[in-house]
């Protein structure tokens, strides 16, 4: 007779934990985020020359130094990606339907993403741009990150469930934030596939940039 299972039992429902109560994700993300704003408000209230000598004692190289600096400034404000999650859970605690959410998130998308659109292409929106000075040179002529961000963060919350949706965005926030500060810092050059081509091919050493 062949064998009709198609599934394996891992764990059944008395062994399997308790997801988190809802007190406690409203209280760990509102904790979560009022320790970004301190982190952020006491950085930015250090002077330039303060953050680059905290960085070069923190063992960042001196080539590095500014560069690290800028995107210190840049990530302080991405930690405000940490209110997506807290304003969905705060919204859901208090009754908002989830269907509501998603349309306020996909408002809020479709607008930020024209105002971004505007600002590539139209002079007088460009020039007076609140938030240039933390651009990167890349974006001065394409969407910036937080368009697609804002539009990462939509269709998480409307494709998964809210548990899955605030984890995911949390992960991306704090994930993108050490991996571009540690990167930035003490990470290497990046060779481009052009100049790996070489080295695949013909075993020769390419050169690294000063």
């Amino acid at each position: 007779m062949p064998n009709t299972t198609y599934c394996k039992e891992w764990v059944t429902t008395d062994e399997a934990l308790p997801l988190p109560s809802q007190p406690f994700l409203t209280a760990y993300m509102t904790v979560l985020a009022l320790v970004a704003l301190v982190l952020g408000v006491t950085i930015r209230s250090l002077r330039p020359q303060a953050v680059r000598r905290l960085l070069a004692d923190a063992g960042v190289a001196m080539h590095k130094v500014k560069k690290t600096a800028t995107e210190i400034e840049r990530k302080i404000f991405h930690l405000c990606g940490l209110l997506v999650p807290l304003t969905y859970q705060l919204l859901l605690t208090h009754g908002v339907s989830r269907g509501f959410c998603v349309k306020l998130c996909w408002t809020i998308t479709v607008i930020g993403v024209s105002c971004d659109w505007l600002r590539v292409h139209v002079p007088f929106v460009r020039d007076h741009w609140p938030l240039k000075s933390i651009l990167r040179e890349k974006e001065a002529t394409t969407l910036c990150g937080g368009s697609w961000f804002s539009l990462g963060c939509t269709l998480a919350i409307q494709v998964f469930a809210p548990v899955i949706a605030m984890t995911s965005i949390l992960f991306l926030v704090m994930g993108d934030m050490t991996a571009a500060l540690i990167g930035r810092s003490f990470g290497q050059s990046v060779c481009s596939t052009s100049a790996l081509w070489p080295t695949l091919w013909t075993k020769t050493p390419v050169p690294r940039k000063a």
